[in-house]
């Protein structure tokens, strides 16, 4: 997904965007971070240089760590301005908010990166946004990183068929588990 923020644009409230999967954030404040709590994270390229004045993400460090009583406070917040051969990696408890373009002119362009667990829902409906033919013309790296394959060990399949089964219209005689470590060797 790409931000595209202009001239004007106001500031985003301080938000976690785990907030779509109903995340129960327990709080790590005191025993650190636990590995694998985390149901996403998000890689924030810029496309231009980003500023405080062009509305730059903020986010409060540690936040991620919070349980759900812990309200954010903007004055917590600092501001990732960033170089174009910058990334920025930020789990999903995270909070953050895209700033306010305060700038005549500049606008912030910020490709944003957002991987879920495989068993959860995406956020968009990618499937139906992208035509059987555009599908099959990406690279198998691609088809992946969208979600045209199956997160192990079943889920994501259409008509007992892989996604990109279906969309090349294959014939199956049989089926099986779609995770070859569970077959008999």
């Amino acid at each position: 997904m790409t931000f595209d923020i202009g001239p004007g644009a106001k500031a985003q409230r301080l938000h976690r965007d785990d907030k779509n999967f109903h995340v129960d954030h327990e709080d790590q404040t005191e025993t650190g971070y636990r590995r694998g709590s985390d149901v996403m994270m998000a890689f924030m390229v810029p496309g231009v240089k980003t500023t405080f004045e062009n509305g730059a993400t903020t986010a409060i460090p540690g936040s991620h760590l919070w349980g759900p009583d812990r309200a954010p406070r903007t004055s917590e917040a600092v501001v990732a301005e960033m170089e174009v051969t910058d990334c920025w990696v930020m789990l999903g408890g995270l909070y953050h908010a895209g700033g306010a373009n305060i700038t005549e002119s500049e606008r912030r362009l910020l490709h944003g990166f957002f991987f879920a667990r495989g068993f959860y829902r995406g956020e968009e409906n990618i499937y139906l946004a992208n035509s059987a033919e555009d599908v099959l013309s990406w690279s198998p790296d691609v088809q992946k990183i969208m979600g045209y394959e199956l997160s192990s060990p079943n889920i994501g399949f259409v008509n007992f068929k892989t996604p990109l089964q279906h969309l090349r219209g294959e014939q199956l005689d049989e089926f099986g588990d779609f995770d070859a470590s569970q077959e008999a060797k």
